[in-house]
């Protein structure tokens, strides 16, 4: 009876329940974190993602080179009629004020920032920093090139995925689902990654580097002290002519993509089938 159970076990349920496992994990660590820093010790949290990035931190640097372009992506609502037409016959975006980081007194609290501090949120290529404003069709999208004036230390959290588990700490890739997770304007959800970047800043760090959760492939780089290191060199008006959705129904995408609700709902319904 035994081995009959055994022979009628789907291997894609038997992919998805490694991963469900590791999920688990990862969600549980990530929403204990978020419960220690909001709910229960705001400025002095004590959790384990917290003494990973203390003990380990240093160890995962990314040294971004002297001379490095950034791109830094806003909606543009100005008039067009009043933007001038540069060197190579392209239309500029807004100028280096607009372009770059708010002033802190306007500064909005954002997923590394608390609010009243300013950091510098950029892109390592144009398709991303675009995503990234989650632009509509026919709108125009003002993309500033930002230069490094020197060579800048970031705190490198691009390879702590799932495929590497058996290298990395579970620790550090609950903290990219911390980075990586889309946020839709709730400033509470911010906090315990503005904690993480609080503490990274301490640590020695110049800044951060994560995947983008709106580019499948795309690198984010938030930058902590950028006022002297780095320059603003242009901006260029793009428009929006066409959002390109891709698709997959590979198991390992899309349990890895599940966000946390429809994981217990996934969860759920694997333990019904069990049970039948």
């Amino acid at each position: 009876m035994e081995e009959d159970n055994n022979k009628d076990i789907n291997p894609v349920w038997a992919v998805a329940i490694v991963l469900l496992y590791f999920k688990y994990k990862i969600i549980i660590d990530v929403e204990d974190f978020k419960k220690e820093i909001i709910s229960n010790n705001r400025f002095f949290p004590k959790h384990k993602i917290i003494d990973t990035v203390q003990k380990e931190g240093l160890n995962h640097k990314y040294i971004l080179k002297k001379d490095s372009y950034l791109y830094r992506s806003r909606i543009f609502d100005g008039d067009i009629d009043e933007q001038k037409i540069n060197d190579e016959k392209e239309i500029t975006g807004y100028d280096e004020k607009n372009s770059m980081a708010p002033s802190p007194e306007i500064a909005k609290a954002g997923r590394a920032n608390p609010e009243k501090i300013s950091y510098l949120y950029t892109s390592e290529d144009i398709n991303t920093s675009i995503k990234e404003v989650r632009p509509m069709v026919r709108n125009f999208v003002s993309v500033a090139e930002i230069k490094t004036l020197c060579d800048l230390t970031l705190f490198d959290i691009t390879k702590f995925t799932f495929e590497n588990i058996e290298n990395i700490k579970t620790e550090f890739i609950s903290l990219n689902k911390c980075f990586s997770n889309i946020n839709y304007g709730n400033d509470i959800d911010y906090i315990p990654t503005q904690y993480i970047a609080e503490l990274l800043k301490n640590l020695g760090f110049d800044g951060i580097k994560f995947e983008s959760s709106l580019n499948k492939g795309g690198i984010n780089i938030t930058l902590f002290n950028h006022q002297d290191t780095c320059k603003f060199i242009k901006s260029k008006l793009y428009f929006i002519s066409d959002i390109d959705i891709k698709y997959s129904s590979d198991i390992m995408q899309i349990v890895g993509s599940l966000p946390d609700d429809s994981f217990y709902k996934l969860l759920d319904l694997y333990n019904d089938i069990n049970k039948k």
